[in-house]
């Protein structure tokens, strides 16, 4: 009866359950690093924003995130920790994770948050086509779109028809599947992401992606360490 009431914060815990060896500490150096070199997209969004905002808003406000996460099964702590080094969950933050998986796996995807998060009770909703569950971090409000469906014939639809961006591209373990495409896919990747690219492993075509003016940010060796293939990359878009 009380549970809307309790706070819901991330039960790192459980997180540490769902990762493997030392991510989670891995983790926490990716968010020092991208802190110090100022590229947290609360940051960034802010600076982009100044001119726009009013001097009157309050301190706590937050920003619109939009993270694309092909091949992404059930995972719920991978993402979870990206977010975690890039926005602060205190603040009035809005994020929407769009899940794109061929495995019909959605159903995993409540409990999984329910192991991550404290407090939360998410239902999986059907909307149009697609399922989607909602649930809160602190005062950040996350929103899953899990589509069934080919994560390439996805991305290259919203290329196409020059639908909104995505400001994070995150994969992990997905360049077997990567590797089975066309050479495509990374052009519609950088073309449909407007901020921070992750994957633990680099993306091919490195003209490509500075084409599309983003460029491969230099990490330490033990973050590089994180993920399955021990290759973190992180793609910046460049600021005027």
């Amino acid at each position: 009866m009380f549970e809307f009431f309790k706070e819901k914060k991330l039960n790192y815990a459980g997180i540490r359950s769902f990762l493997d060896e030392d991510e989670f500490e891995l983790y926490g150096l990716l968010k020092d690093e991208l802190s110090k070199r100022k590229i947290a997209s609360d940051a960034r969004n802010k600076s982009r924003d100044d001119k726009n905002r009013s001097k009157n808003k309050s301190s706590n406000e937050g920003i619109r995130l939009a993270l694309f996460y092909p091949g992404s099964e059930y995972d719920v702590a991978n993402p979870i920790m990206i977010l975690n080094s890039l926005i602060d969950f205190k603040k009035k933050n809005q994020v929407i994770m769009t899940y794109v998986d061929l495995k019909d796996m959605y159903h995993f995807i409540p409990a999984n948050i329910k192991i991550c998060v404290t407090n939360v009770n998410p239902k999986i909703r059907n909307r149009h086509n697609y399922k989607y569950t909602k649930f809160k971090i602190e005062n950040t409000l996350i929103e899953i779109k899990y589509y069934h469906e080919d994560a390439f014939e996805f991305i290259r639809r919203i290329r196409v028809k020059k639908r909104e961006k995505f400001d994070i591209y995150f994969e992990r373990a997905f360049n077997v599947i990567r590797a089975t495409e066309d050479d495509e896919f990374p052009k519609n990747v950088f073309e449909t992401t407007s901020d921070l690219i992750f994957s633990d492993e680099p993306l091919t075509h490195e003209k490509e992606y500075e084409k599309q003016g983003f460029e491969r940010i230099s990490l330490s060796k033990n973050i590089s360490r994180l993920g399955l293939y021990e290759d973190f990359s992180v793609y910046s878009k460049k600021r005027d």
